[in-house]
């Protein structure tokens, strides 16, 4: 899971970069919702030889570490309207490893947005899905 959301991530800051260059006004940014109370936690199976242990856990794991769903919009809602967001930020909760709390830009740790990295998932978006155009808006 985390490291298809350093994916994504990554993956917007190459965005962004074509998006610049090819002189637009549309912003790339990305955020990540932490750990919100949606329903998801309740459903999830634990297996292997600690799965009793992780279901043991899980109110535990809720009660520090999980925020309201509505909390955990906050990230989203800061990239939309906050007028200093700038195209190839990442904004997630400030607290608990990123999991609760107040939404903040984040950066990358320097290996994360290598241009080799951000070029290799370019390249395997476009693999994917076909051809991404940028263009100027």
């Amino acid at each position: 899971y985390q490291q298809s959301k350093l994916a994504n991530v990554v993956f917007t800051l190459a965005l962004s970069k074509r998006l610049s260059a090819a002189g637009s006004k549309v912003k790339a940014v990305s955020c990540a919702p932490g750990a919100s109370s949606t329903g998801l936690l309740q459903t999830t199976q634990s297996t292997g030889e600690l799965s009793w242990v992780m279901q043991m856990s899980k109110p535990l794991y809720a009660a520090l570490y999980v925020q309201s769903a509505e909390d955990g919009t906050m990230p989203l809602l800061t990239c939309m309207y906050d007028p200093s967001v700038q195209s190839g930020d990442f904004f997630e909760p400030a607290n608990a490893e990123g999991l609760k709390g107040p939404a903040v830009k984040t950066e990358l740790e320097p290996h994360c947005k290598t241009a080799e990295n951000e070029e290799v998932l370019w390249e395997a978006s476009c693999a994917a899905v076909g051809e991404f155009v940028v263009a100027a808006a």
